[in-house]
């Protein structure tokens, strides 16, 4: 497998190696065969949608978890969007149920799940309250079902969806989609709200056809040494 590392040479006398962990996601059906190649392209993380915001599981998604898990893949994260539109009557508490039974139903492990909260998905109303009341609700049980959980969402739709100095999910991970933006730049345009002080991963990049023949969105695992 290939590594992307930093080789940064101070004062001319010592050498620091710092190797950067890439991941990605895809909603793409993907192929065992596939998967060993964007392994060796240096790819160390999956994270796979399992919950779809028309209140439904992913069923491909869990494919994906299995396959991933089957070329070689050891850190495989989902990420879920949940869904308050009319049709999904299940509260927010069953959608996260749902999700972890079909994980369970097919044999299948998550190390981290991302709960995406983002205004694009077109299911938050203008209620702040009722939101961040939901929001809360699919913290509390999921984390019932798995110890790692984080965010996926940035600066506006924070602030349009909950306020955005809400902040009771301060002490979850925040995964922080910039694209346009390399990790090093990251440092310099990242403004902390609702009480993150930095990302845990940084989405930098979208829709890139790899050389594996899958589309893809690209992120990096951030050390704190870099931030």
């Amino acid at each position: 497998m290939k590594s992307f590392c930093v080789i940064l040479v101070l004062l001319a006398f010592s050498t620091t190696v710092n190797c950067r962990k890439y991941g990605f996601d895809s909603m793409q059906n993907i192929t065992v065969s596939q998967f060993a190649c964007l392994a060796n392209e240096g790819y160390s993380f999956f994270i796979a949608r399992i919950y779809r915001s028309k209140g439904i599981v992913d069923y491909v998604g869990l494919e994906n978890i299995a396959r991933a898990s089957e070329a070689g893949f050891h850190e495989i994260h989902g990420y879920f969007f949940p869904c308050l539109k009319s049709e999904c009557r299940q509260s927010a508490a069953q959608q996260i149920d749902e999700a972890f039974t079909a994980l369970e139903e097919n044999g299948l492990e998550i190390d981290k799940l991302w709960l995406d909260i983002q205004v694009e998905n077109g299911s938050w109303g203008t209620d702040k309250k009722h939101n961040q009341a939901f929001i809360k609700e699919l913290i509390d049980e999921a984390e019932h079902e798995i110890e790692k959980v984080g965010i996926y969402t940035q600066n506006d739709s924070w602030k349009n969806i909950v306020g955005i100095d809400w902040n009771y999910a301060n002490n979850k991970y925040l995964w922080y989609p910039r694209f346009n933006k390399t990790p090093e730049e990251l440092t310099s345009v990242y403004t902390p709200f609702g009480g993150w002080r930095k990302p845990k991963l940084h989405q930098f990049d979208q829709n890139v056809k790899s050389k594996c023949d899958v589309k893809i969105n690209r992120s990096w695992d951030i050390d704190p040494q870099e931030f």
